[in-house]
């Protein structure tokens, strides 16, 4: 089945099958780890953008293949959407409700919840998602106990969100494995 009218075009000298991908051009809208970047790549896709993230498959093989910095991935868009999605993720990444702290302890409560959502986005990686999801909680009820939101909050989210989905399936990857063995 051809791809639709919107993103190709064809030439009419060829015949109907003959079909040319039309180029975009791509600028970088978003860097950070591979599961942050795909949670974010998600929430996009969600809101109806378009997004790509450049060397997914190579860097969840092979990390250390692309160079030097080796776990951070980029989110690519086309140069048309990518003022709207910055304006989103800016949006995102926003902090609502924050207001600014009264105190210098609260401030410190801030800056110590910030490094807690900073271990949760790295948790991302490969085979700490399941620290991940308890730092997680452990970050959300920081955040209620003080009703502030600190930076980076809904990347945060996202990245919890994935550490569960990584955890989840483990869990179900260890179980069949018990059950292989115990039938052997």
């Amino acid at each position: 089945m051809p791809p639709d009218d919107s993103t190709v075009e064809s030439n009419p000298e060829d015949s109907p099958h003959d079909y040319r991908p039309v180029a975009r051009e791509l600028v970088q809208v978003y860097s950070g780890r591979l599961g942050e970047v795909i949670a974010m790549r998600a929430a996009l896709a969600a809101s109806g953008f378009e997004t790509f993230v450049q060397d997914e498959l190579t860097k969840s093989i092979d990390p250390y293949m692309t160079g030097g910095n080796a776990f951070e991935v980029y989110l690519l868009a086309g140069r048309d959407d990518a003022p709207a999605i910055r304006s989103w993720l800016n949006e995102m990444e926003g902090t609502p409700g924050r207001g600014e702290p009264n105190s210098v302890e609260l401030e410190k409560q801030l800056k110590e919840l910030e490094k807690l959502g900073e271990r949760v986005r790295w948790c991302t990686l490969d085979i700490l998602q399941p620290l991940g999801v308890y730092l997680g909680m452990k970050y959300l009820a920081r955040v209620q106990s003080l009703g502030i939101r600190p930076k980076l909050y809904n990347s945060t989210l996202a990245a919890f969100t994935w550490n569960i989905v990584c955890t989840i399936f483990y869990c179900i990857g260890i179980y069949a494995a018990v059950v292989i063995v115990l039938k052997l």
